[in-house]
């Protein structure tokens, strides 16, 4: 393997750990996730992503959220709300099969 690619390699797997801390940290989003995981065969996307999307609608704050195909990310969207809620931003997610 070339030098590049196992930096490379290191660097996405030290991401996708800072994003699981993250997303694992938050104790009620810890809980539906691992509800979820207990009840669906759903393997959803990666840490990062979830934090990705977490992060942006804890920023952003939008008013509405359309989603297309119910799953571990509507969850994470939900808390995001949620929280951003308890800030006094109220949002909706509408979720779609």
């Amino acid at each position: 393997m070339k030098l590049k690619d196992e930096i490379a390699r290191l660097f996405v797997k030290r991401i996708e750990a800072r994003a699981k801390a993250q997303i694992l940290g938050n104790p009620k989003l810890k809980e539906y996730l691992q509800h979820y995981a207990r009840t669906s065969p759903s393997t959803g996307c990666s840490y990062s992503d979830y934090a990705v999307l977490y992060n942006w609608i804890r920023k952003n704050k939008p008013k509405e959220v359309l989603e297309l195909a119910t799953g571990y990310s509507t969850l994470v969207i939900y808390q995001a709300l949620k929280e951003n809620e308890a800030g006094g931003f109220k949002g909706r997610l509408v979720s779609m099969e």
